[in-house]
């Protein structure tokens, strides 16, 4: 398989799939798995998507397409050497409007995400943009290994929600001689090895 997008349809087209598993490996060419605002994709079933080994993908998805992967449970991404987010910040004006509409407080929920596993990833800066605030209510098992430029801060709540953030640092942080997070084995029995969770005065 050695193409440009993964899913290529005609503009504003909707598609809707009952795909409920998509594993990706050693793709040479591949440069996006959807792209905005080309179409819509809806996997409303999938509930794992995996991805190994390929270098010309530098995100997973555009900020839009979270919200139509309501199922989704399981995340494994390693071994991509220009993966530099999870959720890429699409610089398409569309993709931006349609969000904003929608999650004003720029908070990006994973309501069913069971496993987050990011593995051997060089490039890789953050899980989202800058200002996002992420949420994993169903997570059960993190692990996030040999990602030497990760930015992204972890940490679980009293209810043992796990939440991602990342913030604006100065550029030589990122040079990628220094872990800024070291690996992280974390299980919903084990809260010790995240921080607590701290609500921030701007988000009550």
């Amino acid at each position: 398989m050695n193409f440009a997008q993964l899913f290529q349809l005609p503009y504003e087209y909707n598609f809707k799939s009952r795909i409920e598993t998509i594993e990706l490996r050693g793709l040479v060419l591949l440069q996006d798995i959807w792209k905005c605002p080309i179409q819509v994709v809806v996997l409303t079933n999938l509930g794992r998507l995996e991805v190994h080994d390929w270098n010309s993908l530098t995100y997973i998805f555009p900020l839009i397409h979270f919200q139509n992967l309501p199922q989704l449970r399981a995340l494994p991404i390693k071994g991509c050497e220009k993966v530099e987010q999870i959720i890429g910040n699409d610089d398409d004006t569309q993709c931006h409007e349609r969000l904003d509409e929608s999650n004003e407080k720029q908070i990006v929920m994973f309501p069913k995400l069971e496993l987050l596993w990011l593995e051997l990833l060089p490039s890789l800066v953050s899980f989202g943009p800058v200002g996002y605030h992420l949420i994993f209510p169903s997570l059960c098992i993190l692990k996030i290994h040999d990602c030497p430029r990760m930015i992204t801060s972890f940490s679980v709540d009293s209810i043992s929600s796990v939440h991602a953030q990342t913030k604006a640092v100065k550029a030589p942080l990122l040079d990628g001689t220094t872990p800024s997070t070291p690996d992280i084995t974390w299980t919903d029995d084990e809260h010790t090895s995240l921080p607590p969770y701290v609500e921030e005065a701007d988000e009550t």
